[in-house]
């Protein structure tokens, strides 16, 4: 497992389709799957599994 010292922040998006206003939010915690009505995230870092051999 990674000892990671880093925060992961996320910034979220809405999507070109909303009814709504464009928005955005910043977030260091795990977000709601339709925290801002479909719209889309992206993550600082991207981590992949390690392998176990």
């Amino acid at each position: 497992m990674t000892n990671c010292q880093e925060e992961n922040l996320t910034i979220c998006i809405s999507s070109p389709g909303e009814d709504r206003p464009f928005s955005t939010m910043m977030l260091s915690s795990i977000q709601d799957l339709h925290l801002l009505h479909g719209g889309q995230c992206f993550p600082m870092f991207l981590y992949d599994k390690e392998d176990n051999q």
